[in-house]
């Protein structure tokens, strides 16, 4: 992960999406969003958060 990219945690991550804690931990492990771990925490770029909600959004328009 690039040090300018902002991170944000899982928790955070979860209500922006819509989904559980646990869901965004998958999401970050299964590299459905740009993310890692720090000790006991996750994290993932807000970056890779918005691009995630854009193809949502976009496929959902379809």
């Amino acid at each position: 992960m690039e040090k300018t990219d902002k991170r944000i945690p899982a928790a955070r991550v979860a209500r922006i999406l819509g989904v559980s804690r646990d869901t965004a931990i998958r999401m970050i492990q299964r590299g459905d969003l740009k993310g890692d771990q720090t000790l006991t925490r996750w994290w993932a770029t807000q970056q890779s958060v918005d691009r995630y909600l854009a193809q949502q959004q976009e496929a959902a328009a379809s």
